[in-house]
């Protein structure tokens, strides 16, 4: 299975859907929801602090209920600073079926956060 993670903000031109377009996967694919606290969307880059990022990801990621999750799941997202957003799909797929969990980022920025060592 894979799970191809929404932008965090929305985007004139999202980059993760052209990519899982010209992918073209065959592997049933887990949908992955972006929830917005009130009307502004908050971008995972915008936040300095850890837990920030770690609440920010946990609280506006979701996958539905309905959804069955099972095996093996790859997680594609377009960048990782912190690796919370990995994380929190991550648990989600896990608690929802999923044996194991597999990340991948197209691009890194690696800015000092120790979170990404919880995958």
């Amino acid at each position: 299975m894979t799970c191809f993670v929404p932008h965090s903000i929305p985007r004139k031109l999202p980059f993760l859907p052209e990519f899982q377009n010209n992918l073209q996967l065959t592997l049933p694919n887990v949908t992955v929801k972006k929830l917005f606290r009130g009307k502004v969307a908050v971008a995972q880059k915008s936040l300095s602090k850890a837990s920030e990022r770690i609440e920010n990801a946990e609280k506006t990621l979701s996958i539905p209920h309905d959804i069955k999750v099972q095996g093996r799941v790859l997680v594609i997202d377009d960048a990782i600073g912190s690796g919370a957003t990995l994380n929190a799909v991550a648990q989600k797929l896990l608690h929802q079926g999923a044996t194991e969990v597999f990340g991948y980022a197209v691009v890194g920025s690696y800015k000092g956060f120790e979170v990404l060592h919880q995958v």
